[in-house]
């Protein structure tokens, strides 16, 4: 008997799940790791490098936070 192989569901693809890594970001942690069709090794390349793309992101987020703070106090001490 030929067996078929189970390739997975449509949220399994490779470009679904980078696609919702980008989105969601490492809210689809999840899907990565459930999904039959990736190696372990690439979940762990995967998890890592989104894992370092969220971490640089906040980083970022917060010196810009802190940049655009002092330029709103020196433009409210320049009018009061």
């Amino acid at each position: 008997m030929n067996e078929k192989i189970q390739e997975g569901k449509w949220f399994h693809h490779l470009w679904f799940i980078i696609g919702m890594l980008i989105v969601v970001g490492p809210f689809a942690f999840p899907l990565v790791w459930k999904s039959p069709r990736l190696s372990f090794s690439l979940k762990w390349m995967l998890t890592i490098l989104f894992t370092a793309i969220t971490i640089a992101m906040i980083w970022l987020s917060i010196v810009t936070g802190k940049a655009v703070w002092k330029e709103v106090e020196s433009l409210r001490s320049a009018l009061y």
